[in-house]
């Protein structure tokens, strides 16, 4: 097989592997070792794997996130886990952000009755259950109500918002992606939400495996401003090696 053609089926390879790894290239192709780093390198260069010890991993390009509408209910097993490890992050005392999202809602509904954290909130779901369920101060930052994600956009609120501090901002996000980092499907709540980052001591991202690698049309924040990332077992190696590389907590949720 002529080296063009041995890297045209490298490449599909690369499209059906989580990985490729130099031991099984040697064996499938019957070259030797430095042949198939020489093949994975060729392939880097062009931007479908990266290279890693003992072989290499496809580069996923990144797409669009479907509408909200059509996620709402998806992966609850894992939302559910994720809200039950993410409430127990959080301080016995202080102010939290906590935002909208079937996500943050598990975090609502794992919190102990004898919780009296301070919550700000641009929910009015999870504000109701945070003052029928626990001790906690809710505080509800007003705005336009979107229809798709049962959340204001806090644009009554700014003034306020860009006054306060907060202990904790805990935010269930619409996507993560390494090129496009946490982003919003609307503008003006992505920017609410990254100056609510900004005004943050810690600041903890809520994410199941499904959303990573894709984007919403509005960026809140660089991947990087993130301190802790709360996911599911379900996230690949490959997305658990970026977040630690970036020196970032990770929690992966039963």
């Amino acid at each position: 097989m002529l080296a063009a053609e041995r890297r045209q089926r490298l490449i599909e390879l690369a499209r059906q592997r989580p990985a490729l790894k130099v031991t099984d290239l040697v064996r499938e192709f019957g070259i030797t070792p430095n042949t198939a780093r020489a093949d994975l390198r060729a392939l880097e260069g062009e931007g479908v794997v990266r290279c890693t010890h003992g072989g290499a991993v496809p580069v996923r390009a990144s797409v669009p996130a479907p509408p909200y509408s059509a996620i709402r209910e998806e992966h609850m097993e894992a939302k559910t886990a994720i809200g039950r490890a993410a409430a127990a992050l959080l301080p016995a005392t202080g102010n939290v952000y906590l935002n909208a999202g079937s996500t943050s809602r598990a975090v609502a509904l794992h919190l102990p009755a004898g919780c009296r954290l301070e919550f700000g909130t641009n929910s009015p779901e999870i504000a109701l259950l945070l003052a029928e369920h626990t001790a906690a101060a809710v505080d509800l930052f007003g705005g336009r109500i979107e229809r798709e994600s049962r959340e204001t956009d806090g644009r009554l609120s700014l003034d306020p918002l860009r006054n306060l501090f907060w202990d904790t901002c805990m935010l269930s996000v619409f996507a993560v992606d390494a090129e496009h980092g946490i982003s919003s499907i609307n503008p003006g709540i992505a920017q609410m939400e990254g100056d609510v980052l900004a005004r943050s001591r810690r600041r903890i991202i809520l994410c199941d495996s499904s959303k990573f690698g894709t984007f919403g049309r509005a960026r809140v924040a660089e991947l990087a401003t993130a301190q802790v990332i709360v996911s599911d077992t379900g996230l690949s190696r490959d997305w658990r090696r970026r977040i630690q590389a970036l020196n970032i907590e990770l929690v992966l949720a039963e």
